[in-house]
């Protein structure tokens, strides 16, 4: 029978079953049959995929593009397509791509249909890589997961065909089609598919044929095996079906239906009935990830899935296969609106104290888990992001296969979407917020969605102000301000090079940017301050091909349009822990309680705000501008006690390798000012993302201290002082060791003194810890101090203070000597120190930690040789002996008690109750 009029039928078959919504702009109906071959080991899929094609556009449609995504790595063993047939003439092309197109004659112009017959083969790869079929062999036991194994055609959008994002694996989605499926599989192979089975016959030659019906489907996928270990059951009237393939671990069935009998009920109480009232959960032991979906079938690796992932997932029935992202560069609108309900899951299991006990060993993610809603591999995302791409300038490098633009990836799809809607919520409230998704879902049930549509929806009921502070929290996060769109070279005469680069940008505007290109023979071209609001392209001429292309080099966009120009400003006043909130120039507040410089209790308040984070070496620095205001009352001034604090700190020209800071402090009798410049030399290493911290930094630090009284015990001289001082840090942590190394040299000059400087000092400094054998924890330290000091008075700052060396490095705080006085007589001008601890540690706790530090004194005033060689034969002394207890955790807690100290700076008795408490980050 002729081709044209054998698809009669199956014409007829396609208009009765495609949906008449015509917002699908095509509408699609496939009739697949095909069958799993066998050859020795190797199994194959072949088949036929009929497709019926309506155009309900407004235009004519003159191609059509089929994803051939097995292809996409280009295998041998992809996706293949054997011949291609349709009612009308067409071109075929991109048979050996992971996109096929059909150009076609006449076009298929409105209201018309056409047929087209795809004969393809998929070989089955053992290949565990997760954009083919994978089959998994133990023994005699076969898994066949067949996903992507058919031609299907690419979503069609609004605006017509995407073809920059066809072939993406991931991402980009397919059209929603009308299935009917015909597999034919050896007769030791059982199949479950996505969808419920329309019969299942015996066939000649020892095989089975099952049947599927489907409607409004973007995706069908199924599973064979030669065992069919499947459970059946019903949660909140939805058909869940478990296929383990585990012989191994009974107990995981039960486990994921416990999980899911607790999330599903909930999730369709704020979204709805399940979309298709049935989900599959396959367990594949070789899954190269987590997990993996596709429409209703959820496929897992047994040992991996937790909670969280299996919240992520379940909530993507809904948002990402029934209502979807149009574009690739927007498909947060499938995974953060999936991580947002994960986290209201988790909010509601708070407020009922059902939430499952945190992990103590990561008490640092967990922290910001409550507050930032994430997991230790969010966490994990958030910093690599950081690091990477998004404070990267847009690149182009001719010859490689990446992204010219800054890379959205993980962070930008799970985790800023997720916390805009947060903050959206605590705008807007719960019940507002589950509304907005109702309306998304019920708006665009089985079609795309973008960006601005569902920004639409909050304008409509939340009103413009709200929708605009949402949009700006999406477009200054998930999207680069600035792209390379395409570079175009071109030889124009002998040796002479044009290079074309069009941009483009998010936003209204955009501040004048630099570019550098660099050739293939090393030399470099730049232009500067270029307006591309202006003009969108740049042109370089060179007498080599040009290979790099580096956009805003400084990252000057990135500092100042993303952050001060484009986001919403309010100021605002809230606890130092809260909820999070639309404001980036919002302030906190939180109790003072310390002891000062004269040793009395400060009570208080610190005010801190702007912009900006700090957690190095964890992660860098993000300082843009922030300040810190203290304003304290001393206990131990009987008039003159109010004091206070102010500092304002703000990068000097990137935001995580150099900043300055500038503080002013008061407390009766001195006044000081300090400007200090911070510069980390070299990128630093950061422990969440390498396994280690590593930096060397260079702090540059003048100071202005002014004593206004002497006092009756003061050991100052009234006046002015200025010091200049250089410090060195090299500062290394890993899991199981760390070290500090330290050189600081100080010069001071004061305004009653003759000499230009008449106060000096320089210490050298080691610190190490080694965890040994899971259970000893061991650290020792030494130091050199020296001090030259041509005052008219003994006037040194720093006094003996036995605080042994027992603590961890701490930014801001280093319990160094630099110069100590035993007694109102007697000075010293040279010290050298050293002690060590050990001790046994657990999980929870490093217990008991003993402690010995010592110190030798000399008041030799000469120069550093001849304090060294008196330091040698001193006879001062200074011991302490102690036991301690400290936990282990990132944020640690430590008791120690020196029961020894062989000579007391308070002049108490030798044995004599004492405790020192300490607490510091674990960096």
């Amino acid at each position: 029978m002729n081709f044209r009029y054998s698809t009669i039928l199956i014409s007829f078959l396609g208009i009765v079953l495609s949906n008449p919504d015509k917002t699908h702009f095509l509408d699609l109906s496939y009739t697949i049959d095909c069958s799993i071959d066998r050859i020795e080991d190797n199994y194959s899929i072949r088949g036929k995929n009929t497709v019926t094609v309506t155009n309900r556009w407004v235009e004519p449609i003159g191609e059509l593009y089929f994803q051939l995504i097995p292809n996409s790595n280009d295998h041998e063993n992809g996706l293949i397509i054997e011949s291609v047939q349709a009612t009308r003439q067409i071109k075929v092309t991109g048979k050996e791509t992971s996109s096929l197109r059909l150009g076609l004659f006449p076009a298929l112009k409105p209201g018309e249909q056409m047929i087209i017959d795809i004969q393809f083969k998929t070989p089955v790869s053992a290949l565990a890589e997760s954009d083919h079929p994978l089959v998994y062999k133990d023994n005699d036991k076969v898994v066949i997961l067949a996903q992507h194994f058919y031609p299907a055609m690419e979503c069609f959008h609004e605006d017509g065909w995407q073809v920059e994002h066809h072939g993406a694996s991931f991402g980009h989605p397919k059209s929603v089609g009308n299935y009917t499926i015909s597999i034919t599989v050896p007769e030791e192979l059982n199949v479950v598919s996505s969808v419920p089975d329309d019969g299942v016959e015996q066939v000649p030659i020892r095989r089975r044929r099952y049947e599927y019906k489907a409607t409004d489907l973007i995706d069908f996928v199924f599973v064979a095996s030669t065992e069919k270990d499947v459970v059946n059951t019903e949660i909140a009237g939805s058909s869940i079906i478990y296929y383990t393939n585990s012989t191994s671990d009974t107990s995981l069935p039960n486990s994921l239906y416990s999980m899911v009998e607790s999330v599903l009920p909930i999730y369709q109480e704020w979204m709805g009935d399940l979309p298709k009232r049935r989900i599959v959960f396959v367990g594949f032991p070789n899954l190269p990830t987590r997990v993996l979906s596709w429409g209703n079938m959820i496929v897992y690796h047994p040992e991996l899935l937790d909670g969280h992932t299996l919240g992520h997932e379940l909530a993507r029935q809904w948002l990402g296969f029934y209502a979807y992202a149009a574009d690739p560069n927007e498909v947060w609108l499938n995974e953060s609106l999936a991580e947002y309900f994960v986290w209201l899951y988790e909010q509601r299991l708070i407020e009922e104290n059902k939430a499952p006990k945190q992990d103590q060993t990561n008490v640092f993610q967990q922290l910001f888990y409550n507050y930032r809603s994430l997991t230790s591999d969010e966490w994990m995302r958030l910093v690599l992001e950081v690091m990477g791409d998004r404070v990267d300038y847009p690149k182009f490098q001719s010859g490689k296969n990446t992204r010219w633009e800054n890379s959205s990836h993980l962070y930008s799809q799970y985790i800023v979407g997720s916390h805009a809607l947060q903050l959206l919520q605590h705008t807007v409230h719960e019940t507002t917020m589950l509304k907005i998704i109702r309306t998304y879902l019920h708006r665009f049930a089985h079609r795309p969605a973008t960006t601005e549509e569902f920004i639409s929806i909050v304008s409509e009921l939340c009103g413009e102000e709200t929708a605009q502070n949402f949009r700006l929290a999406l477009t200054t996060n998930i999207r680069p301000d600035i792209q390379i769109r395409k570079v175009t070279t071109e030889e124009f005469s002998p040796h002479q090079w044009e290079t074309r680069v069009d941009t483009k940008y998010q936003g209204d505007w955009v501040l004048p940017v630099n570019a550098i290109a660099i050739t293939e023979a090393g030399d470099s071209l730049s232009q500067k301050q270029l307006k591309l609001n202006k003009n969108d392209h740049i042109i370089f001429y060179s007498s080599d091909p040009i290979k790099t292309i580096l956009l805003d080099p400084e990252n000057k966009l990135y500092d100042a349009n993303r952050f001060n120009n484009r986001w919403p400003r309010r100021l605002i006043f809230r606890p130092l822990i809260g909820r999070p909130t639309w404001d980036v120039y919002s302030i906190s507040y939180r109790p003072r309680f310390f002891k000062d410089w004269l040793h009395n209790w400060r009570l208080g308040a610190r005010i801190s705000g702007g912009l900006g984070l700090n957690l190095m070496p964890i992660m860098p620095a993000l300082f843009q501008n922030s300040f810190d205001l203290d304003i304290t009352f001393s206990t131990g001034m009987p008039e003159k006690n109010w004091g206070g604090r102010f500092s304002y700190r703000t990068p000097l020209s990137s935001i995580h390798l150099t900043y300055w800071d500038f503080t002013i402090d008061y407390a009766y009798p001195r006044n000081q000012q300090t400007l200090s410049l911070i510069n980390y030399l070299g990128e630093p290493s950061y422990y969440l993302t390498s396994g280690k911290s590593l930096y060397n930094r260079l702090v540059t630090q003048v100071r202005r201290v002014e004593y206004t009284d002497t006092l009756s015990t003061g050991w100052w001289d009234q006046g002015i002082q200025y010091w200049f001082s250089e410090e060195y840090k090299r500062f290394y942590y890993s899991g199981d060791r760390r070290y500090v190394l330290q050189a600081f040299g100080l010069i001071g000059h004061a305004l009653e003194e003759e000499k230009a400087f008449n106060l000096s000092r320089l210490t050298l400094a080691a610190d190490g810890e080694q965890h040994l054998w899971n259970w000893l924890i061991a650290r020792g330290h030494l130091e050199f101090g020296f001090t030259w000091d041509t005052r008219s008075e003994d006037v040194l700052r720093y006094r003996l203070q036995y605080l042994p060396k027992i603590w961890k490095e701490r930014e801001n705080f280093v319990p160094l000597y630099r110069g100590f006085v035993a007694n109102p007589d007697t000075w010293w001008n040279t010290v050298a120190g050293s002690g060590f601890s050990f001790g046994y540690e657990t999980d929870w706790f490093a217990w008991p930690m003993l402690y010995v530090d010592m110190a030798f004194v000399s008041p030799e005033a000469g120069s550093a040789i001849d304090r060294v060689k008196a330091l040698s034969f001193s006879s001062n002394a200074f011991t302490a002996v102690g036991l301690g207890v400290e936990s282990q955790s990132m944020i640690e807690l430590g008791v120690y008690f020196p029961f020894w100290l062989s000579s007391p700076p308070n002049g108490e008795p030798n044995w004599y109750p004492r405790v020192i408490f300490q607490w510091g980050f674990y960096f």
